[in-house]
C-alpha cells in the first residue's frame, strides 16, 4: 500500500519483520487521505492482533479459536 501511494518505508525498518518502531513510525505516518489512513490503521490493529494470538498459541495458553486455556 505504502509503494503503491508513493511512500518510501526508511531504509532501517525495510525487512520483513514489523518492529515496534516500524509501527509507531505507520502509526504517526502522514497518509495525506482519510481512506488510506483508516486503511492502514485497519492493517495495523489486525497485525497487532496475529501477533498476541501467536504469541498466545505459542506459549500454550489458548487452545487455537477458543478463550480456554490448558490445564
Amino acid at each position: 500500500m505504502l509503494a503503491f501511494s508513493g511512500m518510501d518505508i526508511p531504509e532501517q525498518y525495510d525487512n520483513a519483520s514489523w518492529s515496534h518502531n516500524f509501527i509507531n513510525w505507520l502509526k504517526a505516518l502522514d497518509c495525506k487521505q482519510q481512506s488510506r489512513r483508516r486503511a492502514l490503521d485497519y492493517m495495523i490493529s489486525q497485525m497487532e492482533y496475529l501477533r498476541k494470538e501467536l504469541l498466545s498459541i505459542s506459549n500454550g495458553t489458548v487452545f487455537p479459536g477458543t478463550n480456554k486455556t490448558k490445564g
